[in-house]
């Protein structure tokens, strides 16, 4: 679930590639290597939205309609209630909104929105792929113009 694993091979490889170029320069010029920020520890609670991870990973276990598995548009429906609830709640008053007279921009502090989060939702998607069958009713109009097209051929 690591949040480079979202983008493509190469561009996970060429970060790692580029991330050792800069610190073999920061150590050849005798600085110390705290080039780039601290990846941990963590806070102990659940900053990341990874309940919600675990119950998505889970759902994404289930057989789906049309194949194996559920799709990538099963998955992504907790994420959306868990938000909906957020936002709902308490903690959403730690929220805020920046305002004018046409616009209205939020910001909130809902793990389900936080750029792990996302990137972790787009991984999922990328590797789920999506099985798309559209449940539309052809009209009758529409239903006798193919019929001519399938007998002119």
């Amino acid at each position: 679930m690591d949040a480079l694993w979202s983008l493509e091979h190469r561009t996970v490889s060429q970060t790692l590639v580029e991330c050792r170029r800069g610190l073999d320069i920061v150590v050849s010029l005798g600085f110390k290597s705290n080039l780039f920020p601290p990846m941990g520890p963590f806070p102990l609670e659940d900053s990341f939205g990874m309940g919600a991870v675990i119950v998505i990973l889970q759902v994404s276990l289930n057989p789906g309609k049309y194949d194996m598995y559920v799709q990538f548009g099963t998955i992504r429906k907790f994420r959306s209630a868990f938000s909906r609830v957020y936002h709902a709640s308490v903690k959403d008053q730690e929220a805020m909104v920046m305002a004018n007279s046409t616009r209205k921009l939020m910001v909130t502090k809902c793990p389900t929105y936080g750029l792990w989060f996302e990137k972790f939702m787009k991984g999922c998607q990328k590797h789920m792929g999506e099985i798309v069958r559209p449940d539309r009713a052809l009209s009758t109009t529409i239903l006798l113009e193919i019929l001519s097209l399938l007998n002119l051929e």
